[in-house]
């Protein structure tokens, strides 16, 4: 049995033992949270070239606005909970927080860049002068040399999902597992999703929320979502 066989048995077992009695009581509590980026564009809808606004606050420290790999590449992120419409809320609210703050410019709603030229003229994020934030703008820098900052324009959605200790408590007694509690979390943190996933793609996101889930692309590259 080839090792995405195992996966797909693993899985489909762990599911079925979900589903027995009342163990669906284990999913309840699942926090979730998003991370959505979005290209500030100008009017003409061209990729802008004006920092990052100061009315947004610091994109080195502010919790829910920042920036991904380009000073125009906008991350939004929301806190991690367990009602799914409140996240929605909260990402709805830095939206609309957002917009009056960037004057005549526009949020490109499309995964895929705007119109785009030369690498150059995609400006690299800046978060100041402290040492930390060059290492982040350094960083970014070799992103470029390495892969082009044409392609690290492409903006995603980040969905991060991690389940509660009564959870890995459930699967630590349903695996047999003698390890201590943070241990098998540890080691098993990762839960490979099954063929159907597969064909997801994207970035890994930078927030962790715990334990998360690990998805294997089609290309045989992991894709975490923290």
């Amino acid at each position: 049995m080839c090792q995405e066989d195992n996966v797909n048995a693993q899985f489909e077992h762990r599911l079925a033992a979900l589903d027995r009695g009342d163990n669906s009581r284990l999913l309840r509590y699942i926090r979730r949270g998003i991370e959505k980026e979005s290209l500030r564009i100008t009017p003409q809808g061209r990729l802008a070239q004006t920092p990052h606004p100061a009315a947004l606050g610091s994109a080195l420290t502010h919790a829910s606005i920042t920036t991904d790999y380009s000073e125009a590449l906008l991350e939004f992120i929301t806190d991690a909970g367990t009602e799914l419409e409140q996240t929605l809320d909260e990402l709805d609210r830095i939206h609309r927080f957002v917009y009056p703050r960037i004057g005549d410019e526009l949020l490109w709603t499309s995964s895929m860049p705007c119109v785009l030229e030369k690498d150059e003229d995609i400006p690299v994020a800046r978060y100041g002068d402290s040492n930390v934030a060059r290492m982040k703008t350094i960083y970014r820098i070799g992103l470029g040399h390495r892969y082009g900052r044409l392609m690290q324009t492409i903006a995603g959605l980040h969905y991060n999902f991690s389940l509660d200790d009564d959870f890995w408590e459930w699967l630590r007694a349903e695996t047999a597992n003698t390890l201590t509690l943070q241990d098998f979390i540890d080691a098993n943190g990762d839960i490979l999703l099954p063929e159907d996933f597969q064909n997801l793609q994207g970035n890994g996101t930078r927030t962790s929320y715990g334990a998360g889930i690990l998805l294997q692309t089609n290309e045989g590259d992991p894709l975490r979502f923290n």
